[in-house]
């Protein structure tokens, strides 16, 4: 019996060409997404966004109630594929909902307690927030924006990290000295360290099985996580304030906000380099193309490192007034699921077809208007190279 070719053969030699090319450029190269900073500034009350690496400005979102006066955002937590953006602000109990176009109006969700450091759940359903005077990590449902339940902290904690999983947290506590691991299902510590002074940041290794703690006596601290053993002290600059680990895991980077400067830490040996960067650096963080951000509060601008040889890329980025919070992302958001023309969460060949053809003219939009994603009124190479993502990865969640 032959083969059962009918779909094949009814498919036009053009859908079949178009078709292969998009399966090559997928294959072929992967360009990462325009990455932005994204900025929260205490005077001036605003979101910011500036380009990566060349620091255009990128949108400026100004917060209802803080551009009267100094707002205390302290750190920024994004949705990957919405962009939606989560400010906490310490000195007003409440957490800013934003969309970083402008086109929505900020919201509030409030949360008592001094709100810190933040951070979403790995399915980015939950949205978890430390609280510095009530000494408790909040769950708040991320599209109710309710909240769903407590877990009581150790007193003043400041600093929160997750393993990539979201089964174990990791919280420093500023007055007990001490770094501890929760697990998640049960709200238990599994286990504590004394670490040095007044604890701030932690962030966990790329393996996960250590965490590193800055103090602010300029001391970073190594723990096991499986029996909170310190495995080693490292020598920073004066009063560290946030930690950024390399994607390779080879270097940690520490902004020591009472020197102006970066420690960059060679975790094979333990060896230290002092990188130079703006007055009062307060947040580092590592984009995924490998450059290290840094804020600096008083300087009121970013510095932009490269990590491979920690040199300084370009001049540093004029961030308004004292920014504090910061995090880097996306400049534009993701699709639910470009090319999910029946909308069931997943991307079938047929589908992959039908966009084929609406390219080529030879369907209407109108019969799958999901792979406009760009709301260009067509479909383009770039947004069938996304639904063929799509189809091999899945869609985001």
């Amino acid at each position: 019996m032959m083969p059962n070719n009918h779909n094949r053969r009814h498919r036009p030699p053009a859908v079949r060409a178009l078709l292969a090319s998009v399966l090559v450029l997928v294959l072929a190269s992967a360009v990462p997404a325009q990455e932005c900073a994204y900025v929260g500034n205490h005077i001036l009350g605003t979101l910011r966004l500036f380009t990566l690496p060349d620091g255009s400005a990128a949108g400026t979102v100004v917060l209802p109630d803080c551009n009267q006066g100094p707002c205390q955002l302290t750190e920024i937590a994004i949705h990957p594929a919405t962009r939606t953006t989560y400010i906490s602000q310490f000195d007003g109990n409440r957490i800013w909902v934003v969309d970083p176009t402008g086109a929505i109006e900020p919201t509030q969700i409030a949360v008592p307690g001094g709100p810190t450091d933040i951070a979403l759940s790995a399915d980015g359903s939950t949205l978890f927030v430390v609280t510095f005077g009530s000494a408790e990590l909040v769950a708040i449902d991320r599209a109710a924006g309710a909240e769903t339940g407590r877990i009581a902290l150790p007193s003043q904690p400041r600093g929160l990290a997750f393993t990539s999983d979201g089964t174990v947290a990791a919280t420093t506590s500023r007055n007990q000295n001490t770094v501890s691991f929760i697990d998640m299902s049960s709200g238990e510590v599994l286990d504590s360290a004394t670490v040095d002074a007044r604890p701030i940041d932690v962030a966990f290794s790329i393996s996960e099985d250590r965490a590193f703690v800055a103090s602010e006596d300029g001391i970073l601290t190594i723990v096991e996580v499986d029996g909170g053993n310190i495995v080693d002290t490292i020598t920073v600059g004066e009063f560290p304030l946030s930690i950024a680990v390399d994607p390779s895991g080879t270097f940690v980077y520490v902004a020591n906000r009472g020197d102006g400067t970066v420690t960059a830490v060679d975790l094979g040996n333990g060896q230290t380099v002092s990188i130079e960067v703006g007055r009062s650096p307060v947040a580092a963080r590592i984009s995924a193309t490998g450059l290290l951000v840094v804020a600096n509060q008083l300087s009121s601008t970013l510095s932009v490192i490269d990590t491979t040889n920690g040199n300084a890329v370009g001049d540093p980025i004029d961030a308004g007034s004292s920014p504090f919070a910061l995090a880097i992302g996306s400049c534009s958001a993701t699709s639910a699921c470009v090319g999910d023309c029946n909308s069931n969460g997943m991307i079938s060949i047929s589908e992959l077809v039908t966009g084929v053809n609406i390219t080529l003219r030879q369907r209407a939009l109108a019969d799958c208007p999901q792979f406009d994603a760009n709301s260009s009124g067509g479909v383009e190479i770039s947004e069938l190279v996304r639904a063929v993502r799509n189809l091999l990865e899945g869609c985001p969640q």
